[in-house]
């Protein structure tokens, strides 16, 4: 029985031998898991020792700037390094970047090849009559699965279109970063001024009712006067609480912004004066078409709609059956049998027609949704610039009655030195000028909020000597940290 023997013992101890060298070359490339487990305790402790001074956010700023950085830490934080710095390490930022890097693992996923399969079937039958044949039948059979219609071309462009909507949700997270820590700023920046302003006020406020209290214990005043310039100071340390009161708050949310504790901002000056600068002269429909062009939210939706598009045209494409190539071969009982089968899905029951009709109507919701969002942008701009012109004529103003006070105050000046005016009569004029400084500090505050709206709109700031940064590049070499 020399075959039987060749085929029932020989290939018994070569077969675990070679098994073992296909497995171990098929595996050898797989990923393994590593367990990270997240503890609350540990990422409450890590967030609670951010500071604006680690090294890590020293070399990203210098790598935005591309130049060192010194000293280190900086004596003052301009606004473009604060919003470095709230972009290095931001929740918001971090989600938006790690939602990419998964977009572009898509793509990976959406241009893999399918694997062929293989199978290994073996007969022993167990009736053979006893002439030397060997009585197993050793059957191998093979797989190839081949997409047609283009399946695989149609899903590395949905796949591209979905990685291009996440990084430009990724810029748009950036910008909200931004104009959330300006706002911020802001706030601190008038809780400050104000504060200082009804400081000063009240200050003068007390003097005065007491040199008012003064003039009552000898006859020159009334008890109404008295109480007046009483209730003034009142009025005033009430204003100045509350001041207090949003510098308080306002630091802690520009801790927020920052993405930082408020510990990390007890040793950083957050305050620096806002420039007063006024939006460059552009026609509106200038103005429209590059807000319509540039915003990142615009650019996400648009391309959203692609993604459904191709989404839709795999859809189509999968009504074209898949064809599966099944070469084989078996050893029965001495004879080599080769096959060669061809597998074929009839499109009969099912032309996938609920899927197309879900693909359609989810490229008109994308449509939509586009479409939505240009109208919102487009009323949202018009607004911003009529509501900036708003704000700035009434700063002008603000601006005209400061001067008008000022001229006042030194006119009662004046008079008193001649001895042509009374004491308090240059103390109501000195209180009428604190008045419109702080009045005209208010309407500085809203006209500067009426241009952060009207940069929110364009999606781009209006000082041009603010560095623009591009993020996505600087997160293309910087992925999401593994916590």
């Amino acid at each position: 029985m020399p075959n039987a023997t060749l085929i029932t013992t020989a290939p018994r101890r070569a077969r675990p031998a070679a098994s073992a060298i296909a497995i171990a070359l098929l595996t050898g490339g797989c990923a393994r898991f590593h367990a990270r487990p997240l503890v609350p305790e540990q990422t409450a402790t890590a967030f609670h020792a951010r500071t604006l001074e680690q090294p890590a956010l020293k070399a990203f700023l210098e790598r935005a700037a591309g130049h060192p950085i010194e000293p280190w830490p900086p004596a003052a934080w301009e606004f473009s390094m604060l919003t470095l710095a709230a972009l290095h390490d931001h929740p918001d930022v971090r989600v938006a970047q790690t939602n990419w890097v998964l977009a572009k693992a898509g793509r990976i996923t959406a241009g893999a090849w399918p694997n062929p399969q293989v199978s290994f079937s073996p007969q022993y039958v167990a009736d053979v009559p006893n002439t030397g044949i060997s009585p197993w039948v050793l059957s191998r059979s093979f797989d190839l699965p081949i997409e047609t219609a283009g399946k695989r071309r149609d899903r590395l462009t949905k796949a591209g279109y979905i990685e291009e909507a996440a990084r430009w949700n990724l810029a748009e997270a950036a910008w909200r970063v931004r104009s959330r820590l300006r706002n911020c700023l802001l706030d601190l920046d008038a809780a400050i001024e104000e504060e200082t302003l009804l400081t000063e006020q009240y200050a003068e406020q007390a003097a005065y009712a007491a040199a008012v209290e003064e003039r009552l214990a000898v006859g020159n005043a009334s008890p109404a006067t008295v109480l007046q310039a009483k209730l003034m100071g009142e009025r005033t340390l009430a204003a100045m609480r509350a001041a207090q009161q949003r510098r308080v708050d306002s630091f802690a949310r520009c801790a927020d912004a920052l993405g930082v504790p408020s510990s990390a901002l007890d040793r950083i000056d957050l305050t620096f004066p806002f420039a007063d600068g006024a939006w460059p002269d552009s026609p509106k429909e200038a103005m429209r078409r590059e807000a319509l062009l540039a915003r990142s939210d615009l650019l996400a939706a648009l391309a959203d709609y692609a993604a459904s598009q191709a989404n839709l045209q795999l859809e189509i494409a999968k009504q074209y059956p898949d064809l599966h190539l099944g070469p084989g071969y078996s050893w029965d009982q001495g004879t080599d049998k080769w096959t060669l089968g061809v597998t074929l899905t009839l499109p009969i029951f099912d032309r996938n027609q609920g899927p197309i009709a879900e693909a359609e109507a989810q490229r008109q919701q994308a449509a939509d949704k586009f479409l939505g969002l240009q109208a919102a942008a487009i009323a949202e701009l018009d607004r911003a610039l009529a509501d900036y012109e708003a704000a700035r004529g009434t700063l002008r103003s603000a601006d005209a009655l400061l001067a008008t006070q000022w001229a006042q105050y030194r006119l009662a000046q004046r008079r008193i030195s001649a001895g042509n005016e009374l004491w308090p009569t240059a103390t109501a004029a000195r209180a009428e000028l604190r008045n419109a400084a702080v009045n005209r500090l208010h309407t500085f505050i809203d006209a500067q909020r009426a241009l952060g709206v009207l940069e929110d709109a364009m999606r781009r700031p209006v000082d041009p000597c603010e560095p623009r940064v591009d993020l996505l590049e600087l997160a293309a070499t910087e992925p999401p940290r593994r916590r």
